[in-house]
């Protein structure tokens, strides 16, 4: 359970970094 949570987490800071350089993208 606590690894689990551990990934979610790892995840969604990757997910987050995949949105941010999206929009980066976007404005160039």
């Amino acid at each position: 359970m606590n690894r689990k949570i551990s990934i979610d987490k790892k995840n969604k800071e990757l997910y987050i970094e995949y949105k941010l350089n999206i929009s980066d993208l976007q404005y160039l």
